[in-house]
């Protein structure tokens, strides 16, 4: 028998009065309605129309905004949020580098917002800096409430990525990242490293009124100074599950710049002689920051509780002085490999780690202490990348080494760490690294994966690769060790921008020697190391006596066997086209074949155009540009005839200025017809002129810049006089 579901009327009215509405990069806040075929282009715009229960979708592209977008004054309710979105499978992107001012979205005065897989990314730092607000990617406002923030990315802002105010309270930031902010003009907060950069933190919030903020399965990586800064806060605030790394530092480098605190958890200067546990970390690490973790009191107590988290590699690891006293407690933590130790107060609390056990911990307690892959993409349902970093081995002295804290373990007792060993075995699937295309192999595009992968070849279908945005054919792919190496239709050139996508196909899909299946990627940038290509250069042309028929090319370097039609060039000489029957190639010389001799005396040049197929090219593949017409070198020896006229050629002045006086004088008779033609030294022709038979005396205007030139006298096909003048 079937049964009847009944729906209240009031949640039917509710449902049926959720309106969803569309941004998109090229909507129009002017002509569109707000519908997915008619989409608006502004937040603001869509934020003017929503009320409870609605959804505004953004479609994926970039988002170039001229001002800032304000989700401010509205609110939903417990059972309805105001929800903003990325479109499913889509990513927009919020730039905000046209913004004339100093955040990119803000939210204020509203409950039950929930936003969702937006990135906010490239607001810049003015020099001078224009405002004391500071710059903000995600600026949270006073009196946003019971809201939630997912797969929110901020990214290279010119001060905090993510900002909270005062009066905020229950807000959860899920698998949000903030990465590379930097603020160099900031001397507010100056580093303490005799720079600036003091005052860009990834996430940050320090004020009375603001309190349960809890922050689950986010990252804060290359921000300049500190990853989490919790420092004067009154609240409460919990980080669970999250990574803070390479923080206190120019962003992209090591080189030191603000604080860098993994976690500054601080103490309030809002709050008198408050002990009760205020800040909590768990299932948490700092690694590879200035510094890991600090609680230091610069005004009232509060209690800190850290648990189960790790703590690697940071110039300095904990530093907890006195803040909470005897309530602040820290249990089940690692702490290793930190430059300059822990620096933990008397009166605080502290057993069960790895510290207090009197137990030796070495690498050989991990499954890796490599933390390649952890600013890498997340999994399919948003979470942490899934690495062996800082997980224990079996058989480390740290399993089961800890004591009940209330969070779930398996065994006797709970491991020393951020993972249970029992409950979160080896990594059971490779996880994308990365990719290249290195230099000396332009064609093949190199993938990488944190573990051995097995001989299992997906279809070549399975990848999209877009150089400058275009698709470029995969014409066949290997697999070798921990590599995925893709083979190109065409190389790539120094400068391409180049991504990468992995389908997961249902056939053979890329795997472990376990049977480990490597998850979706989509679009991930590749390192395009291929360095920018030397061009064959032109250096110079020449005829030989010996071959009259054949002009010589020089290049730079030494060429492939990939011939130009006869038509990419053209010979002229004595202004005269010459036919060219054939073009070689040999080492760094191009032969064209002429079609008849030429003669001593002939002026030559030769022109290149680059054709669309067979280019002249290195055997780099980088092509010889076009030539305009460039002197050919003729070095043809003069004939020698006992028939020819003999004459005799007298120029002056020598220097000359503007006219040339040539005195002619005949041993012989008269021949028809005689030339002069006067070249520069590199046997460019400038003049020729045709004299009438038997002249004895020639006057021939010039207007030459100073140098030395060659005047020739040509009669019967042979030269007969030369002679070299100053121009001045």
């Amino acid at each position: 028998m079937k049964r009847l579901l009944l729906i209240p009327l009031f949640l039917i009215s509710l449902m049926s009065s959720a309106t969803t509405y569309y941004v998109a990069p090229t909507g129009s806040d002017a002509s569109g309605n707000g519908s997915i075929g008619s989409p608006w282009f502004t937040l603001n715009k869509a934020w003017s129309s929503v009320t409870a229960g609605d959804i505004v979708y953004m479609r994926g592209g970039t988002y170039y905004y001229n001002s800032a977008q304000n989700l401010t004054g509205k609110s939903g309710n417990s059972s309805n949020y105001i929800n903003v979105w990325n479109y499913t499978g889509e990513n927009p992107i919020i730039d905000g580098s046209i913004i004339p001012d100093y955040e990119i979205i803000n939210t204020g005065n509203s409950s039950y917002l929930y936003l969702k897989g937006l990135r906010i990314t490239n607001l810049k730092q003015p020099n001078p800096i224009t405002t004391s607000n500071g710059y903000y990617g995600l600026r949270v406002n006073p009196y946003t409430a019971n809201s939630k923030f997912e797969l929110i990315e901020t990214d290279h802002i010119g001060g905090w990525g993510v900002v909270i105010f005062d009066y905020c309270n229950d807000l959860l930031f899920l698998n949000c990242d903030s990465h590379h902010n930097a603020d160099p003009y900031t001397e507010t907060y100056p580093g303490p490293h005799g720079t600036n950069y003091g005052g860009a933190d990834g996430f940050e919030s320090g004020y009375a009124n603001t309190t349960n903020i809890t922050f689950k399965g986010c990252r804060a990586w290359w921000n300049s100074d500190d990853g989490w800064d919790f420092r004067q806060a009154a609240g409460t605030f919990i980080l669970d599950n999250c990574w803070s790394f390479w923080n206190g530092n120019i962003p992209g480098t090591f080189t030191p710049a603000g604080d860098g605190e993994g976690f500054k958890l601080g103490s309030s200067f809002f709050a008198p002689d408050q002990t009760a546990i205020r800040r909590i970390v768990r299932n948490s690490m700092a690694f590879e920051n200035q510094a890991g973790v600090e609680a230091v009191n610069e005004g009232y107590y509060v209690g800190v509780q850290i648990y189960n988290s790790v703590f690697y590699k940071n110039t300095a690891g904990i530093n907890i002085q006195r803040a909470g006293a005897s309530t602040t407690i820290l249990r089940n933590n690692i702490s290793y490999n930190n430059s300059q130790g822990n620096w933990i107060d008397s009166w605080v609390n502290h057993d069960h780690n790895n510290w207090d056990n009197g137990k030796t911990i070495s690498d050989a307690d991990f499954l890796s202490v490599s933390s390649a892959g952890a600013d890498g993409p997340r999994q399919a349902d948003g979470s942490l990348p899934n690495l062996n970093f800082m997980r224990l081995k079996t058989g480390s002295s740290l399993i089961d080494a800890g004591v009940n804290v209330g969070l779930a373990y398996a065994g006797s007792a709970p491991d020393i760490g951020a993972y249970e060993s029992s409950l979160t075995s080896a990594v059971a699937v490779p996880n994308y690294l990365g990719s290249t295309v290195d230099n000396t192999t332009p064609s093949v595009l190199g993938m990488t994966f944190d573990q051995t992968l097995a001989n299992i070849v997906p279809a070549v279908a399975s990848f999209t690769v877009k150089v400058n945005t275009v698709a470029r054919t995969v014409n066949s792919l290997t697999i070798s060790g921990t590599k995925v190496l893709l083979t190109l239709a065409s190389p790539v050139v120094n400068g391409d921008a180049i991504t990468i996508t992995y389908t997961k196909p249902a056939t053979s899909p890329l795997q472990n020697t376990a049977g480990g299946q490597a998850a979706s990627i989509t679009g991930q940038t590749v390192i395009n190391n291929v360095s920018a290509l030397v061009l064959p250069a032109y250096v110079s042309s020449v005829i030989q006596s010996a071959t009259p028929t054949s002009l010589d090319i020089t290049y730079s370097l030494s060429l492939a066997s990939v011939v130009p039609a006869t038509t990419a060039f053209s010979v002229i000489v004595n202004s005269v086209s010459r036919s060219i029957s054939s073009v070689t190639i040999s080492g760094t010389k191009v032969t064209l074949k002429l079609a008849s001799a030429v003669a001593s005396g002939d002026v030559i040049s030769v022109s290149y155009t680059k054709p669309a197929t067979n280019p002249l090219q290195a055997t780099t593949g980088a092509q010889a540009a076009s030539l305009s017409a460039q002197t050919v070198k003729n070095s043809l020896t003069p004939a020698k005839d006992a028939t020819a006229p003999v004459i005799t050629m007298t120029i002056s002045s020598n220097p000359v200025h503007h006219i040339v006086n040539i005195a002619l004088k005949y041993v012989t008779a008269a021949l028809s017809p005689e030339i002069i033609r006067i070249l520069d030294m590199s046997g460019k022709l400038y003049i020729e002129k045709l004299l009438t038979t038997g002249t004895t005396a020639v006057k021939i205007p010039i207007n030459l810049n100073s140098g030395i030139y060659s005047v020739l006298l040509l009669s019967g096909g042979f030269q007969v006089a030369s002679q070299k003048i100053i121009v001045y």
